[in-house]
Parts: C-alpha cells; structure tokens; sequence
C-alpha cells in the first residue's frame, strides 16, 4: 500500500501524455482531476511539488506543428513559446481553489552544485510555507543537454531527494510496471529493482515524450534510496488519489529502501 496518507510532502511528476490529448490539445479534464486532488491533499497539510511535462508539446500546438523537432533551436522555441502556457494553464485551474502556483525551472546541474542546490531547497520550501504550489520543469529553453537526453522522471526523483520528500507520485499514460508474461498484469510492489525488473522496462513509443519505463525505474531507484517511496500509476484515471488513500491496489510502489 502506498502510504500517501502518512506523507507530508509530495512530488507529483505529470507526463506530456496525460496533459494533452492524442489530437495535441490541452486535456482539460485530466489537468482538473489532478488540480483538484492536489487541493485536497493540501486542505490535510500535506505539501507538494508538482513536475509538470509538456512545455515543448504545448509550443508545438501553438505554433501548430504536429510532428515533434529535432533541430535544437526549434526545440528550444517550442519550450520558451510552452513555457508561458503551461504556467499559465496551471495558474488557471488552480485558481478555482484559491491556490497559487510559482514557476521553477531547473536543470540537473542546478542540484549537483552545492551553492545552487541549497538556493533551490531554500526557494521550494519558502514557495511551500506560503502555501503556494511550486511547479517544477526542466528549463529545456537555454539547456541543449537536457533536451537531448533529459527526462523529468530524473528530475522529479532529484527534487524529491533535495526537499527530503516523503513519496513520489509520477503519472503518466501507464497504469504501472507491467510483466508480459503474465498477461501485462500491474505489479503491485518492487522492492528492489533487479535485473528481472529492468528487463520489463520498455522506452517510450510516444514522440511527444521523453524517457518511458526506462527512465521511471532509473527515477525509481533514486527515489528509493533516499528514504522516499515512488509510485508509478496512471493520471487518466479520476480517483487514483482517492483508490491509493483507500490502499487499494493500483499502480506499482517502490517503497524506500531504508
């Protein structure tokens, strides 16, 4: 059972598969479950820190190209032109529960230098004690390597290990680590990330995002080794927050290793 009720604070990393739909437009009804799940969490005290995918997806809409670039400076377009509506967009649905949302954009070395990782935690938990909602991306507009080879589920995990949060929520289009060869069954709980599990991984086959399952038990084990439990579930269903507080069995939890 994922101990969400026991958590005091949360990462939750939303994938560009959840917040847009197949026809590339916003997903409405998905961003509006999430917006007010988190209001819930927070009305029980509970922190979080949201990473939200789908800058450069949104760019693309914007300026109406359907097949993702792979040229850098067309990349990096598409992120600074998404940037501003994916805050945006965030900005508006959380307003109908009175919260307010503060952009943070990060690259991995922003965590691996001393100095810049102690602004960092310092910035996140003075945004949490106003009891504002810190949304965190990957700041692909200036950073060609994060582009290239980045993924949020690693950012998501080092930004769980900085703040010390209790678990890590990361959704996607995925209702969770799948085993083959029992009929794509959900495995419920990993508690160590084997060779046997790395096999059941998969990259993604979608365009529009970066890392798949892969990525997810690299964040996994970050995540675990640093006292934080991960969740992998899925953010297209409307009571996932809801069926993980009944512990019943949805996704697949890694729990901390310590």
């Amino acid at each position: 059972m994922v101990p969400l009720a026991q958590a005091k604070k949360i990462v939750i990393k939303l994938g560009t598969g959840i917040l847009r739909t197949d026809q590339g437009l916003v997903n409405n009804t998905c961003i509006e479950t999430i917006c007010k799940e988190v209001a819930y969490l927070k009305s029980q005290g509970i922190d979080v820190i949201l990473v939200s995918s789908g800058a450069i997806g949104l760019g693309m809409a914007r300026l109406k190209i359907k097949k993702r670039p792979t040229a850098l400076n067309e990349l990096q377009t598409c992120a600074a032109i998404g940037q501003t509506q994916l805050i945006n967009l965030w900005q508006n649905k959380f307003d109908c529960y009175d919260l307010t949302v503060a952009q943070i954009l990060l690259t991995q070395e922003d965590l691996s230098s001393s100095i810049r990782h102690s602004a960092v935690i310092n910035t996140i938990n003075h945004i949490l004690s106003t009891n504002s909602i810190p949304v965190v991306n990957e700041n692909d507009t200036v950073s060609s390597e994060e582009i290239k080879f980045g993924d949020n589920d690693t950012l998501s995990a080092l930004v769980a290990k900085a703040i010390g949060a209790d678990l890590l929520l990361i959704l996607s289009n995925v209702s969770g680590l799948m085993n083959p060869n029992n009929g794509n069954a959900v495995i419920p709980i990993v508690n160590e990330i084997n060779s046997d599990i790395k096999a059941l991984a998969s990259g993604t086959q979608n365009e529009m995002s970066v890392g798949g399952m892969v990525s997810k038990l690299s964040a996994a084990q970050i995540a675990m080794e640093n006292n934080c439990g991960m969740f992998i579930g899925s953010g297209d269903d409307p009571e996932l927050f809801q069926k993980i507080l009944r512990g019943e069995n949805v996704g697949t939890y890694f729990p901390p290793l310590s």
